[in-house]
């Protein structure tokens, strides 16, 4: 695929195994979270960094918004008009993420900082334009999608699960490093609490992955380090894990 620059990009998309192990994790997560199977995460800046009133007003009410309210509604069918045609390639990107790539049930992470996440929430509905935007709300804040926060006031480090990598300026895209199953077992093991209690106690199964005539391929090049969690002590939430 190519970027917003026309430049080629390569997505890396989990495989069989991690999505086997993500549908593990998330298995029990509460049916009105309004979650997809195998989500897509966004990260949103909402009103920049830190503290904002639109910010908090969102947070309150359930929404996601984002500015550039000028270009009116883009919902089809949309003409752009000369403030759309005057924003650069990575705004109108932004504006596409939001209003068009973003589905039901994906993910978005609201930053505190650059290196903070602050909220994370389900979005459980369609974009749609709002002419009157609340007091609390900058005026410009006119692009709304409904969001579940599903945790809040959390200021949780991105670095240890986003391979190092701060979140960028922009103000939507899409967060392709780590996976629903990823993000769930590290705001756990951070002890961040939900606002609503979205793990069902008591609910997570344990899956089996089969693999037919593995026999004949050399099992530690096929499963690599993977192959040592077949230790119990090597897991996730052990003393010794390696993941």
């Amino acid at each position: 695929m190519t970027n917003d620059e026309k430049q080629l990009e390569y997505l890396v998309e989990p495989g069989v195994f991690k999505r086997l192990c993500d549908d593990a994790r998330t298995h029990g997560v509460q049916p009105d979270t309004c979650l997809r199977n195998n989500p897509r995460i966004w990260k949103i800046s909402i009103n920049g960094s830190g503290s904002s009133p639109t910010k908090t007003y969102c947070l309150n009410h359930s929404e996601a918004r984002i500015g550039w309210g000028h270009t009116g509604d883009l919902n089809e069918p949309f003409e752009p008009n000369e403030y759309y045609q005057s924003l650069g390639t990575g705004n109108q990107g932004t504006l596409r993420y939001f209003s068009e790539e973003i589905v039901p049930g994906d993910i978005l992470l609201c930053l505190h900082s650059a290196e903070t996440i602050a909220a994370v929430g389900v979005v459980t509905g369609d974009y749609r334009y709002d002419a009157a935007v609340p007091q609390e709300v900058l005026n410009d804040y006119k692009h709304v999608r409904p969001v579940n926060w599903l945790y809040r006031d959390l200021k949780l480090p991105i670095l240890p699960l986003n391979d190092g990598k701060q979140f960028t300026l922009k103000t939507v895209y899409s967060m392709d490093r780590f996976t629903w199953g990823d993000l769930l077992s590290y705001i756990e093991q951070s002890s961040a609490k939900p606002v609503v209690p979205i793990v069902v106690a008591g609910k997570r199964k344990p899956h089996v992955l089969i693999i037919d005539e593995i026999n004949r391929g050399n099992i530690s090049r096929i499963f690599g380090e993977l192959i040592t969690l077949i230790e119990p002590s090597k897991r996730a939430g052990a003393a010794k894990r390696l993941a």
